[in-house]
């Protein structure tokens, strides 16, 4: 492939349990309590295939460049905003506006939080394969359901296909980190 990382078989098998169990995670028909429709599935595949390619992108980028993961990142990140701002501006000006003053705490904490998360995950394509890199990082999922169940009762609802998700998510990335 494009970056000519090898892929074991052990490798794979976890890729697929993760797989399967995002599908599974995918299709629980949990998540609000209002429920949602099949095609509400479309986006966030389209959105998986997005972050997917970046992903790849980017770790081409540490291993072909001399950049380092802080000037990656702020590239990158430039690069989101811009091109965010540059959509909305040309597509949806409504939507340019300043956010309600209730809504910037959350999203801020959560900014700060995913610039962790960010580093840590730069970092990690900058130390290894993109396809166990990725996956590890779709572990997300797993630790998504755990703090939705503690903190989004009210709103969320984790059946047992969620866990069986979770736990084939789990699985998978222990394979995958322990072999």
């Amino acid at each position: 492939f494009l970056l000519s990382e090898p892929l074991s078989a052990i490798h794979s098998a976890g890729i697929l349990l993760v797989v399967v169990g995002l599908s599974l995670l995918a299709t629980s028909k949990g998540g609000n309590i209002s429920g949602w429709s099949f095609q509400d599935l479309v986006l966030p595949v389209f959105a998986g295939f997005a972050f997917g390619l970046g992903q790849v992108i980017r770790r081409f980028g540490l291993v072909e460049t001399p950049a380092t993961v802080l000037q990656a990142i702020a590239l990158n990140d430039t690069a989101a905003f811009v091109g965010l701002f540059l959509f909305l501006f040309i597509f949806r000006r409504d939507l340019l506006r300043p956010p309600s003053l209730p809504a910037t705490g959350y999203f801020i904490a959560a900014g700060i939080v995913s610039s962790v998360g960010l580093f840590l995950a730069f970092t990690a394509l900058d130390l290894g394969p993109v396809a166990i890199v990725s996956t590890l990082i779709s572990t997300a999922g797993l630790f998504t359901v755990l703090l939705s169940f503690l903190f989004l009762r009210d709103l969320e609802r984790i059946t047992q296909k969620v866990v069986i998700g979770a736990l084939f998510v789990a699985f998978g990335a222990g394979i995958m980190i322990y072999f």
